[in-house]
């Protein structure tokens, strides 16, 4: 994928986002992203299963699902960083992030790292994005 389609992808996931009501961010690292998505279950389950049937994507594996009491990122429909860009910011939270999601994912579900790690980054990245 190119940098233009991942913009037109991430322009496109952003208002079907919006209309369907759900939130997130989506993680870069070189070939692989890591998308976390908070909504209602239907809607979610509907996204997911429209990913799997998208042959830009391969290898889709669900980390984690269930219900949340609050929603992490309300204000964003789908935020998004590429991780594997150099940050001054937030350099050694990106290698972190770029060690897990290069990563076996079934490992990294198993052993609960993905929701800490996402949400020390977004703690982190939060403050950067324009509001």
């Amino acid at each position: 994928m190119t940098r233009a389609d991942i913009a037109a992808m991430l322009r496109s996931a952003q208002m079907n986002h919006l209309n369907q009501h759900i939130t997130g961010l989506l993680l870069q690292v070189g070939n692989r992203f890591l998308h976390y998505l908070e909504g209602p279950k239907a809607r979610i389950q509907e996204t997911t299963a429209q990913l799997k049937a998208d042959p830009r994507f391969t290898g889709l594996v669900v980390l984690n699902e269930g219900a949340i009491e609050r929603r992490l990122y309300p204000h964003w429909s789908l935020a998004f960083q590429d991780v594997s860009l150099p940050s001054t910011r937030l350099g050694a939270l990106n290698g972190a992030l770029e060690r897990a999601m290069s990563s076996d994912p079934v490992a990294l579900a198993e052993g609960g790292a993905h929701a800490a790690l996402l949400q020390r980054f977004w703690s982190e990245f939060a403050a950067t994005l324009p509001r």
